[in-house]
């Protein structure tokens, strides 16, 4: 369980990180390498929530709810 907290949060505070760190890079492949670390982030995130659920850690509503907003993330990146 520890474990899984630990890389459940890295996951999440990685994803406002790199769009941050983008957000001072000037060019379009610096756009384009940040943001997709940002995406590959939310992904293990809601793999993250994926497992949770399957342990019994969180209840199926829970890690519905969180999956959805990371989905959310997800269709924003896909442009």
């Amino acid at each position: 369980m520890y474990v899984l907290t630990s890389q459940t949060r890295r996951a999440a505070t990685s994803i406002p990180a790199n769009i941050a760190e983008e957000y001072g890079r000037s060019t379009t492949k610096d756009f384009v390498y940040f943001i997709r670390i940002a995406y590959a982030s939310a992904c293990e995130l809601d793999t993250h929530f994926e497992i949770a659920e399957r342990l019994g850690y969180l209840t199926t509503h829970e890690a519905g709810v969180a999956k959805e907003r990371t989905e959310e993330l997800n269709v924003c990146w896909r442009v």
